[in-house]
């Protein structure tokens, strides 16, 4: 800054040249702050994306004949029916099945919309695209309701 006799703070001559490598100067710390804020966002998505593809979310029929554990991307890792599942006719043990699967996934979806919420903000946009392509990908296995919302 310039003081009345023409002298900057330092005691030395302000001119033209010195103002704009003064400006320049703040231009390029200014671009360097942003730079390493962007860089730290960057590997703080990396290490989002990175949980998300191991979240999994386990989940079981009403009774217990059955339990699935699923990945938030809908890969069914697990698959486990019980003596009391083994009783039942083959078509309530697919229905339970398909209900079961579906929960999981679904379950596993929520998991990964949260965390997201959670790193990113509920209002992000990824969140928002997130919690869409979730709803659509794996709706309420009984109720068929596509409404994800945050818990």
């Amino acid at each position: 800054m310039r003081s009345a006799n023409g002298q900057n703070r330092k005691g030395g001559n302000m001119s033209p040249e010195n103002d704009a490598q003064e400006a320049a100067a703040a231009a390029l710390a200014k671009v360097d702050a942003q730079v390493a804020e962007a860089e730290a966002r960057r590997a703080g998505i990396d290490q989002l994306a990175g949980e998300i593809a191991t979240l999994t979310a386990t989940a079981r029929s009403p009774q217990g004949e059955v339990s699935v554990e699923a990945q938030s991307g809908g890969r069914v890792l697990r698959v486990a029916v019980t003596e009391r599942g083994a009783q039942l006719s083959a078509a309530r043990l697919s229905q339970l099945l398909t209900d079961t699967v579906a929960d999981a996934q679904r379950k596993a979806a929520l998991a990964a919309v949260d965390r997201s919420a959670q790193v990113l903000g509920t209002e992000s946009p990824f969140v928002g695209q997130l919690r869409a392509e979730a709803s659509e990908a794996f709706p309420g296995a009984s109720t068929g309701s596509d409404d994800i919302g945050y818990r």
